[in-house]
Order: C-alpha cells, then sequence, then structure tokens
C-alpha cells in the first residue's frame, strides 16, 4: 500500500496547476511500507508533473 496524492486539491491537478508561478514543481507525498510501491507511485509522479518527496513509512501518512 502507498500513499500519495491526498494533499493536492483538485484545482492543481491539471497540467497548468502542478507548475507554480515560481517555476517549482507541486509536491507529492509518498508514504509507504513497502520501497518498491513507493518508488514506482514516485516515478508516476514524476512522470504527470509533481516532484515526489518519499516522507517513510506508511505510518507518516497520518501527518500528512
Amino acid at each position: 500500500m502507498v500513499k500519495a496524492f491526498n494533499t493536492v486539491f483538485a484545482d492543481v491537478m491539471s497540467p497548468s496547476g502542478l507548475i507554480r508561478g515560481n517555476g517549482a514543481r507541486i509536491t507529492a507525498f509518498v508514504a509507504s511500507d513497502d520501497a518498491d510501491g513507493a518508488v514506482a507511485v514516485g516515478a508516476f509522479a514524476a512522470s504527470i508533473g509533481f516532484a515526489p518527496l518519499f516522507v517513510g513509512a506508511l505510518a507518516q501518512a497520518r501527518h500528512l
């Protein structure tokens, strides 16, 4: 199980919304106990324009 994308509102989940005015990409926090799953979701997030940030174990998801 991987938790990601739950901190991003729908209005920024469009190609134009993923880039902020200063050129920085929107962060997609990724939490998981499965390293391979986290890497796969992080790669997917990056491929659609997000900046993935791995925050550790799935238990960390509750802080997001």
